[in-house]
């Protein structure tokens, strides 16, 4: 081999060498616009998730406020059945003894 022969080796694996340097860097560079995208999109998501989370506990403190009320309500409900029952009871033992007299 000769002389100029080796140098147009040399100069042509150089190249070889910088363009695989090239296509490495691109590639890097793409893996690492995927994984901003990526984190971008999962912090969003992330977002998205905790709103949601805020919402449904807003909603169930609503709802347990709700319960409360309602089971306040009942008991109300029962003692008013309750007194109804003591006067119809004492209305039907008047109208026996009514009867009877």
């Amino acid at each position: 081999m000769t002389a100029m022969a080796a140098v147009a080796v040399v100069d042509e694996t150089e190249e070889g060498q910088a363009t695989m340097a090239a296509d490495d860097f691109a590639a890097l560079e793409e893996k690492v616009r995927r994984t901003v995208e990526l984190l971008r999109s999962e912090r969003e998501a992330r977002h998205k998730a905790e709103a949601e989370v805020a919402r449904l506990s807003e909603g169930s403190m609503a709802g347990r406020k709700r319960v409360a009320e309602m089971e306040r309500e009942l008991e109300g409900l029962k003692r008013d059945r309750s007194a109804a029952r003591v006067r119809v009871e004492k209305m039907l033992t008047q109208l026996d003894e009514l009867g009877r007299a």
